[in-house]
């Protein structure tokens, strides 16, 4: 159930609509049972995901976890995706698609990372990115 839809005609308003809601022609929906969310919330979520991700790019030195930090940042931005789509709510639902592309696209990086990372360990007998200079003789 949306939290916010665009505003129907109907003979029972909800009690709880905001001005600024009212003046875009949107109505705000109190889900049954629970409590609100807003979308600022969920921005902040995705805000301080992405903020660890590229702590962890930054400071870590081994390349399991500069991919592990990789996919924070990607699944922050899955968050960030979901949560406009939720709030602009329409027919095409743009943002889980693009959130799905994104799912797609972080695990083939996963895989091919992964895959490299294991080949430079085999040869170097380290993960440390510092240490990976494969490309200099």
């Amino acid at each position: 159930m949306p939290l916010l839809r665009r505003r129907k005609p109907r003979k029972k308003r909800c009690r709880h609509d905001s001005k600024e809601l009212e003046a875009r022609g949107l109505e705000l929906r109190i889900p049954e049972g629970g409590e609100l969310v807003l979308l600022n919330q969920f921005l902040i979520l995705g805000a301080l995901l992405f903020s660890l991700g590229v702590y962890g790019l930054l400071v870590r030195r081994n390349a399991v976890m500069v991919l592990l930090s990789i996919e924070l940042m990607l699944n922050a931005v899955n968050v960030n995706l979901v949560a406009f789509e939720s709030f602009l709510r329409n027919a095409g639902a743009g943002g889980q698609i693009f959130a799905i592309f994104v799912i797609t696209v972080a695990a083939a990086e996963v895989g091919i990372g992964l895959a490299i990372i294991l080949l430079i360990f085999r040869n170097r007998t380290s993960a440390n990115v510092d240490e990976l200079d494969l490309m200099k003789w």
